[in-house]
């Protein structure tokens, strides 16, 4: 039978298996002999969830139309290779149990012997080669030992193991015996498609080592079996042989033998002369597992499964090569990947009620991130410390590994009090890969190892955070800051904000640091803004606790403020992520020395301690201060009554009874991009010429809207303007009301809060009466300078912005907020005629007069800019300029009311009445605007 006929018969079986109800797989334990079909379900579940490194395959088809399945694993590229294949006689199995345990392991094991011995070869392996066999075994006779296929009018089956084609002429030719080989080498489909799968898909060369995996003589069988010759290379087989018989046996004291197959057994046609004479690999073993000496030595107990498992993991060194000796940390020199984690296993196997170890997932490359968790009383709120995410920053994991000991260790009472005071989750080394190649071929290589690009190769994982990852990423994939193709692209990124999302209550974290080197500073939010964080002055207050902490002891000075305006600007970075998306309330990135030495990442090793013990130092200084600022917030942890939302960071409260400064409409609107971002899109105008972002949102509740453009502070000084504004936002989300929903729903918003972001800033937190260059209300307002003189920055970026992201149709409302003149005015204002559409825009202004007056009986004017202001007839604004180039048909300004003594400072008890009447105001226009048809 030809193998495509053995395919059709799997296709068949295949079809008929469908009308079946499905099965319940148990998961694989190791505590019972699993079945074919949960073998399978138990490969697909490992090939779905780490398919950056498992990898199915299939080898053809059996006589009886089933799949033989395999995987490959590989963690690294370029490796050579080693091929296991179990179960080929039907009733062994325990070798199918003991190869998934195997693969298991390769995956799983923190064992750093086990994790060396994963990376350095690609694995391909076949859990079970006799599937027919298999199942008739767990069905029908569960010592049956050959394949399926009828061999004579009374007897089944092929030995399998006899049928390879190395000098296979030296056989039974009896078809009923147990080691009946077949008609002719290669007989079997089993036996065929295996070889030429080998031949056919694995790179000639590239396999080094063989294993056939049996039971149940309880040796390691070297060619030959055919001949009692020995093998040219003997001595190294045996040397290999001998290594992996010693290792098995200290932890059960199992006792392999070890020899020539011919000396032990007796038999020829297998696969292991096979793969040893016609292929050339080197090394090429029958392993057959314990069994032997019992009373059914093929029916091993199922309580002897992980035995063996365990064993069999043990003799890895079949591995050629001397086994590694990993160096006790003393901080004396700069530890390797393996080193770290082999010294947490210690202090997690001697510290077990206190040291929780704990991973992350997997990086590019497979291998595993892992921290621990130090814990010493419950009901602790936590720190989070990630260190080594620049893999060239070795002094941040040397570092790391020294505050762990410390914290275990010191009898020194204000490192004790600090140590149990918090729960510690401590990654050593985020950036595994790039750390092992810095340490094994390029010192100073910074980013992580997945491919960029056909000719460059890894993504600076600290610049590849959700949070404004767009605002200023890095497009060049060969730059040492390429950002990533989008935001957690990477699986290193992905895996650890996944973990502190699921793994780590919310709200328990109070401090997040991140780990780096060489700008000895102590930085905090914002990265990608010059814009102070809400907590500024709390953040600054912590930080510079840590500086004066660590000073005293070699007198170094760590400079303390926001990245920004320490570093360049940039996005997507760690600390900007925990502190915005996660609420984290202190979040630093504590750069440790190197800068102004002619190697800044490469720190003498005689340096290590004394970095160590100043960032010890440090920590207990900040912990302390954290401390007093909760005593002084009463435990309100850095969130004050003034917030734009509340402490667990839900749906956003503000309650408009003061202005709030530029970093808390920012804080604001994250949250709000954040928790409803189904309906609401961060929007970025551009930066100002002092740095700072002009921001806004977009609200759009269903496609296929038109849209309605609000603009507000265009004044530095029109505060009212931005609080009435985030009134009008919040209730646009939240607000029940029939009406507002109606017009919430009508249109798409785009709204910017505040224009002038750095006359606004000066107002508000410098407490200036800023309003650009002249106290004249109408200066902005004409800022756009349409029929005069070039536009001022923020109008000319507004401008640009909406030439590029707002189709022209699309946009049907633009509005402009003032203060200081309690009138709604139309364009055009450098002109006394009147427009085209002036009574639709007339219509317009007095339904949001008459909308609002019932409220509070505020009357408002109404009427173009030019009659209202005939005394201020000057050049074209915003709206002359919306309504006249980018044909807009309903263009207002709304000057909001003013008062007496000083017209651009309501007081702040006005500032919830105003926005009241704002919000009735735009369900007026809303009403009018659709009356008119023009949404």
């Amino acid at each position: 039978m030809e193998s495509s006929d053995y395919a059709l018969r799997g296709v068949k079986e295949s079809a008929t298996k469908k009308n079946k109800q499905c099965k319940d797989y148990r998961r694989l334990d190791w505590s019972f002999y699993p079945t074919l079909d949960e073998i399978y379900n138990w490969l697909d579940l490992i090939i779905r969830k780490w398919p950056h490194i498992v990898t199915g395959f299939n080898v053809g088809y059996s006589y009886e139309g089933r799949l033989i399945r395999g995987v490959k694993l590989s963690f690294q590229t370029g490796r050579k290779a080693i091929f296991v294949e179990s179960n080929i006689h039907a009733r062994e199995w325990i070798t199918s149990a003991a190869c998934t345990y195997l693969i298991l392991e390769l995956l799983f094991s923190r064992d750093p012997d086990v994790r060396e011995m994963a990376a350095r070869l690609d694995w391909w392996i076949v859990p079970v080669l006799n599937v027919d066999g298999f199942v008739y075994s767990h069905e029908k006779d569960r010592l049956w030992r050959k394949s399926r296929k009828p061999v004579s009018s009374d007897c089944m089956g092929v030995d399998l193991n006899r049928n390879f084609e190395y000098l296979w002429g030296r056989i039974t030719h009896d078809p009923c015996s147990n080691q009946y080989g077949g008609t002719h080498p290669l007989s079997e489909p089993e036996v065929e498609q295996l070889t030429k799968f080998i031949n056919s898909s694995i790179p000639e060369g590239s396999l080094k080592i063989y294993i056939a995996l049996h039971s149940a003589a309880q040796a390691v069988l070297l060619p030959w079996t055919h001949t009692r010759e020995l093998p040219l290379d003997y001595d190294r087989l045996m040397y290999v042989a001998k290594s992996f018989a010693d290792a098995v046996y200290p932890r059960f004291r199992t006792k392999y033998r070890y020899g020539t197959s011919a000396n032990i057994l007796k038999y020829c046609g297998t696969s292991k002369d096979w793969a040893y004479a016609v292929k050339a690999i080197p090394i090429a073993f029958t392993i057959e597992l314990p069994g032997r000496g019992r009373p059914s030595p093929f029916e091993l107990p199922k309580g002897a499964i992980l035995r063996v498992g365990l064993e069999l993991l043990d003799g890895r060194n079949v591995l050629p090569g001397k086994r590694r000796t990993y160096r006790c940390l003393d901080w004396t020199f700069y530890p390797t990947l393996c080193e770290i984690y082999s010294w947490m296993d210690f202090i997690i196997k001697e510290y077990p009620k206190v040291v929780t170890s704990f991973d992350i997932g997997r990086s590019y490359e497979g291998r595993l991130i892992r921290g621990v968790k130090l814990s010493f009383k419950p009901g602790k709120k936590a720190i989070f410390i990630e260190s080594n995410i620049h893999a060239r920053e070795w002094i941040t994991s040397s570092a790391c590994t020294y505050l762990i000991m410390q914290l275990l260790f010191s009898r020194n009472p204000d490192i004790r009090e600090m140590a149990e005071s918090l729960d510690w989750w401590i990654i050593p080394v985020f950036n595994v890969d790039g750390f092992v190649y810095s340490h094994e071929k390029e010192r100073l290589w910074r980013k992580s190892r997945r491919p960029a690009s056909p000719d460059c190769i890894g993504i600076d994982l600290n610049r590849n955070f959700s949070y404004k990852w767009d605002l200023r990423k890095c497009e060049d994939p060969c730059s040492n800051v390429y950002s990533g193709p989008h935001a957690e692209s990477e699986p290193e990124v992905e895996q650890l904000t996944n973990f502190i999302n699921k793994k780590i209550p919310n709200g328990t974290i109070k401090i997040y640091v991140a780990l780096h080197a060489a700008a000895q500073a102590v930085l905090f939010p914002w990265a990608h803004t010059k814009v102070p964080p809400r907590s500024y002055k709390e953040l600054l207050h912590v930080a510079n606790a840590f500086a004066d902490a660590l000073f005293p002891r070699y007198r170094t000075r760590y400079f303390c403020g926001i990245m920004a305006n320490a570093l360049k600007l940039v996005s997507g970075t760690s600390t900007d992520w925990a502190y915005s998306i996660k609420g984290i309330p202190i979040a630093f990135c504590i750069e440790l020395p190197g800068k102004g030495t002619p190697k800044r990442f490469e720190l003498p090793e005689k340096m290590i301690l004394r970095v160590s013990a100043e960032l010890l130092d440090g920590f207990v200084g900040m912990i302390r201060a954290v401390k007093d600022l909760e005593k002084r917030f009463k435990s309100e942890f850095f969130l004050s009554r003034r917030s734009l939302f509340p402490q667990n960071f839900g749906y956003p409260t503000f309650d408009w009874t003061t202005y709030p400064k530029l970093s808390e409409i920012y804080s604001w609107l994250d949250v709000l991009t954040t928790k409803r971002s189904n309906i609401v899109t961060d929007i970025n105008i551009g930066t100002s010429p002092e740095g700072r972002l002009i921001r806004g949102i977009k609200i759009s509740f269903k496609p296929g809207n038109k849209a309605i453009f609000i603009e507000a502070n265009v004044y530095g000084k029109e505060g009212i303007t931005s609080s009435a504004t985030i009134y009008i936002i919040m209730k646009l989300l939240f607000s029940k009301n029939a009406d507002v929903r109606d017009v919430a729903e009508s249109v798409d918003w785009w709204i910017i809060p505040v224009l002038d972001v750095d006359g606004f800033f000066d107002a508000y937190e410098k407490k200036s009466l800023w309003r650009n260059s002249t106290p004249d209300f109408f200066e902005a307002y004409r800022n756009f300078n349409y029929a005069r003189k070039p536009p001022s920055p923020h109008m000319e970026l507004l401008k640009k912005f909406i030439d590029v992201n707002i189709p022209k149709d699309y946009l049907k409302i633009y509005i402009t907020l003032h203060s200081g003149v309690q009138a709604v005015l139309t364009p055009r204002s450098n002109s006394e005629e009147f427009p085209a559409n002036y009574n639709h825009l007339l219509y317009v202004a007095k339904a949001f007069v008459d909308a609002l007056f019932p409220r509070f009986h505020t009357k408002y004017t109404y009427g173009s800019s030019a009659n209202i202001l005939n005394e201020k007839i000057c050049s074209h604004g915003s709206t002359d300029w919306a309504h006249g180039d980018k044909d807009v048909p309903i263009a207002l300004v709304i000057g909001l009311p003013k008062d007496r003594p000083m017209p651009f400072q309501l007081p702040k008890r006005a500032i919830l009445r105003v926005s009241k009447e704002l919000l009735d105001g735009f369900v007026g226009i809303i009403k009018a605007v659709k009356e008119l048809s023009y949404v």
